[in-house]
């Protein structure tokens, strides 16, 4: 072939004078003569598209208005995770599909929410930051479920912390949190919190907001969930793999070539049968013997489990999900212990060792570092998790993975009784309730109808003009 052996010959050149800048640009020239062109057109167009992409959504993102929303619960509230669940169901409409216009010349995306828990100095509240187009289907959520709640628009309480490190005044830790198995396990959720007996619910929330509420003077610990409404296409790949966990045998997808000779087969074999009498009928494929049975009835209690639990995840509305935390504090108040692993113990309670487990991301999120520029590049992954954590960015640091609504709930409700946290902790509660107006309200009676004056009005006859024939 001439390609090869044109190819081979510049090759052999290169070699016979390694050192020669000639011989070498021969080489690479021949290739890109030769059709190499094409490859680094590919490359060339490749990267102005995603610099596109990425300078177009940069551009729309900044055009997204932003309300953080502070939740305030009734004191006495005695309301399930299961309501929070019906919260999150009701975001979930702000799912929308986009056109290609808007994709590829607006610069559109998904709008997302951010459940956040924070503490400052020990006070607790709970926040929803949301673009203000939704604001009204957040409230209409919440108050559906907790009449009495308050909620009140707040200044984002991020603003006035460094974003760039080292900071002369503070310091800082964080991480991110990510599954370990894959996102069709689910983690333990609220109702295996539930006493089966006693049917008492222990708030698996309680250890969490017990280390926030503990911490001392000018520390702050932020707990961020960012949830992104998606559609049902996650849900094919957890059915694959119960499919794929118990036996069944899965049906390969015909290639276009595959496709059109089935078809040609399908309709030669129905002519024959239809000339014969004993081909298969139209449209009506022809079973095989010898597909395997479901191996559902011979999986050990283990694998059985996981099945049901996968099964169980897939019933309900998913999103994709990114959790990060962030402590913070001046430097003659920072205690790391506070936020890590106080915190890392809290969220430990939503793991199972035979489903799926949160851990905090060390490798590649979290500010750890050693050996090589360590103090540098702990304060660089400082930067870029505080500037994350700020933006609520859905896309940045380590990739979404699915929850849905009951796990949504578990990791982020409104704490179930008041007993679950000392006093001096107390999350912040609503003390008083909306209620209708008294009965003994003085409205003014109804005025009487004025009597008649005995004032007749006379007959008269119609007008002469009317266009009656």
């Amino acid at each position: 072939m001439p390609f090869i052996d044109g190819l081979s010959n510049a090759f052999d050149a290169a070699l016979a004078d390694p050192n020669s800048i000639v011989g070498a640009w021969n080489f690479f020239s021949y290739i890109f003569v030769n059709g190499g062109w094409v490859f680094f057109l590919f490359l060339f167009l490749q990267g102005m598209y995603f610099y596109w992409i990425y300078h177009i959504q940069i551009r729309y993102d900044k055009t997204r208005e932003w309300v953080l929303l502070a939740i305030d619960v009734p004191k006495n509230n005695v309301q399930t995770p299961k309501a929070v669940e019906n919260i999150f169901s009701h975001l979930a409409g702000a799912h929308g599909t986009k056109t290609l216009w808007e994709k590829y010349y607006v610069g559109a995306t998904q709008d997302w929410f951010s459940l956040e828990i924070i503490s400052i100095g020990g006070y607790v509240q709970f926040t929803i930051r949301t673009i203000v187009r939704f604001r009204d289907l957040v409230e209409s959520a919440i108050y559906a479920q907790y009449p009495d709640a308050v909620i009140t628009e707040v200044e984002d309480y991020t603003i006035g912390f460094p974003t760039f490190f080292p900071n002369e005044r503070y310091d800082m830790y964080g991480t991110e949190f990510v599954l370990v198995e894959k996102e069709a396990f689910p983690i333990r959720t609220y109702l295996e919190f539930e006493h089966t007996l006693s049917q008492e619910f222990k708030d698996p929330l309680s250890a969490l907001l017990e280390t926030m509420g503990k911490l001392g003077n000018g520390e702050q610990l932020w707990l961020q969930i960012i949830i992104v409404p998606i559609n049902d296409d996650w849900k094919k790949q957890a059915i694959n793999l119960i499919k794929k966990m118990i036996g069944e045998k899965q049906k390969k997808r015909a290639g276009l070539m595959g496709s059109l000779l089935g078809e040609i087969g399908n309709i030669g074999q129905t002519a024959s049968g239809q000339i014969t009498g004993t081909g298969a009928a139209a449209g009506k494929p022809v079973s095989k013997s010898d597909d395997l049975p479901s191996r559902m009835l011979y999986l050990s209690p283990y694998d059985k489990e996981r099945v049901e639990a996968i099964a169980r995840k897939v019933k309900k509305i998913g999103f994709d999900t990114k959790i990060r935390s962030v402590y913070i504090a001046p430097k003659e108040n920072f205690y790391v212990q506070h936020g890590r692993e106080a915190l890392v113990g809290s969220i430990k309670q939503f793991n199972t060792a035979d489903l799926n487990s949160l851990k905090p991301d060390t490798k590649h999120i979290g500010v750890h570092a050693s050996y090589l520029l360590a103090e540098w590049r702990k304060n660089r992954k400082k930067t870029k998790l505080m500037r994350w954590y700020k933006h609520r960015s859905p896309d940045r640091g380590h990739g979404l993975y699915v929850l849905n609504i009951e796990e949504l709930a578990t990791v982020w409700h409104f704490p179930v009784t008041a007993e679950t946290i000392p006093i001096r902790h107390m999350v912040q509660k609503t003390e008083f309730k909306r209620i209708a107006p008294p009965s003994f309200v003085p409205f003014a009676e109804r005025e009487s109808v004025a009597p008649d004056s005995g004032y007749t009005v006379g007959k008269s006859a119609p007008p002469s003009n009317l266009p009656f024939g």
